[in-house]
């Protein structure tokens, strides 16, 4: 099952509306597809996934954006996504969501990301971050993936818990899978207080993709495109109503680091 709605290139964020009869036209618009959570993949969809750098077994198919500079991006999500469909940053209400409800029934095995808990009203769980441009033309995620993180980070409302239990790993959290190649990730970590759990929530993904395209550099001389990279650091709502750390990057994924 999906269902297809209109948005504005102009503006940063929109309401979504699941199962509207008719989507909305507007200037300079393209076409999104959201796609029903827990669909099964069929072959070509794998082959997709595949060359976007999903694993299809941690990541399920989000969202298609049809661009219209004819550049289609999928956007593909963690399998521990809590989402929510309520609009404004935090509020009890948000929790309440049908979405929301079907986000907490997902059960991954080994999943170090846990939903349902004290974050699950909060989009917005981080301040300000340090940045630094990892850009380059290896490492560098083109910038139309880049745009469409930040589109998708504004728009959705959910977040993702880094768990206490969490060793060395710079998880995946979000890709946005583009037909040029170069697909854009989105990884973070805790840095700090490993006792800790904490938060990173869409609108914080939004805010830091957005911010990172100061960094794109065209290559084009080359054949690779205008991309961008960067890193930082920043501090999230954590448990007990603590801060903790978070270092966060985005790349291209295809870029094995």
């Amino acid at each position: 099952m999906k269902t297809t709605y209109i948005t504005s290139l102009l503006l940063a964020s929109v309401n979504i509306a699941l199962g509207s009869p008719m989507p909305r036209v507007e200037a300079r618009s393209v076409e999104t597809v959201l796609y029903k959570r827990g669909e099964v993949l069929n072959e070509r969809d794998l082959d997709l996934a595949a060359r976007h750098g999903v694993d299809a077994s941690e990541m399920f198919r989000h969202s298609l954006v049809k661009r219209s500079d004819g550049n289609d991006i999928t956007i593909w999500v963690h399998n521990s996504f809590n989402e929510t469909l309520n609009f404004h940053k935090g509020g009890a209400e948000e929790a309440s969501t049908s979405v929301n409800k079907r986000a907490q029934r997902v059960n991954v095995p080994g999943n170090f990301f846990y939903t349902g808990h004290w974050w699950q009203s909060r989009s917005d769980a981080c301040g300000h971050s340090s940045f630094r441009s990892l850009t380059s033309a290896t490492v560098g995620a083109y910038t139309g993936g880049v745009e469409e993180m930040s589109r998708w980070g504004h728009r959705t409302r959910g977040g993702f818990e880094l768990h206490f239990q969490i060793a060395s790993t710079n998880p995946l959290l979000v890709v946005a899978g583009s037909n040029n190649g170069a697909n854009a990730g989105f990884y973070a970590t805790r840095n700090d207080k490993p006792h800790m759990e904490r938060m990173v929530g869409t609108y914080d993904i939004g805010d830091l993709a957005k911010d990172s395209l100061r960094f794109a550099k065209s290559f084009s001389p080359n054949g690779q495109g205008v991309r961008t990279a960067a890193t930082g650091d920043m501090t999230c709502n954590a448990n007990n109503s603590g801060k903790a750390g978070v270092t966060w990057t985005i790349r291209s994924v295809n870029h094995r680091a």
